[in-house]
C-alpha cells in the first residue's frame, strides 16, 4: 500500500511544474529550484534502487496524468523504449546543459534561464506527445528518469 502522503503529493505535484513555468517568468531565479527535480530522483534510485519518483513524487509526470482525459491514448512508438533513442536523448541533454553551463559560468541568472527553457521546452514537447499517445509518453524516455533506470541496473549488476 501506498504512503497517503505520496498520493497526495501525486495528486497536486503538478502544481510545482506550473509554478517553476509560470513564476519563471517573473522571477528569474525560481526556475533554479528545478534542480532538485534532477538530483532527486537520481540519489533516490541510488538508495532505494526503484523509479519511485517517476511513479509518485514527479511534478511533470503528475501533470500528464492532469492532462490524460484529452489523450488519444495510442500506443507510445517503440522507438521512443528504444535503448538507443533513450541514450541519444540523454546524451543531447548532457551535452545541452554541459554548454549551458560552460557558457553561462556563474552567470546564476542566465543558468536559471537555461534551466526555465529546458524545463519548458521538454514540458511542451511532453505536452505535444501526451495528445498523440499516452499521457506519459515523455516518460518513457526521459533523461532523469533514464538515468535513474541505467543507476538501478548497475546496482542490480554489482549484487
Amino acid at each position: 500500500m501506498m504512503n497517503p502522503f505520496l498520493n497526495i503529493w501525486y495528486r497536486f505535484s503538478f502544481l510545482w511544474l506550473l509554478f517553476f513555468i509560470i513564476g519563471g517568468m517573473f522571477n528569474r531565479y525560481i526556475p533554479l529550484g528545478t534542480a532538485f527535480c534532477m538530483i532527486i530522483p537520481i540519489v533516490l534510485s541510488s538508495i532505494i534502487g526503484s523509479r519511485l519518483w517517476c511513479r509518485k513524487i514527479c511534478p511533470r509526470g503528475s501533470f500528464y496524468e492532469r492532462i490524460a482525459p484529452i489523450s488519444r491514448k495510442r500506443p507510445i512508438p517503440k522507438v521512443f523504449y528504444s535503448r538507443y533513442f533513450r541514450s541519444f536523448i540523454v546524451f543531447l541533454f548532457i551535452i545541452l546543459f554541459i554548454k549551458g553551463i560552460i557558457r553561462y559560468w556563474l552567470d546564476f541568472s542566465k543558468i536559471a534561464d537555461l534551466f526555465y527553457w529546458m524545463v519548458t521546452i521538454t514540458t511542451a514537447i511532453g505536452t505535444f506527445l501526451s495528445f498523440l499517445f499516452y499521457p506519459r509518453t515523455w516518460c518513457v524516455f526521459c533523461p532523469i528518469g533514464s538515468i535513474s533506470s541505467l543507476i538501478i541496473l548497475f546496482k542490480k549488476w554489482m549484487r
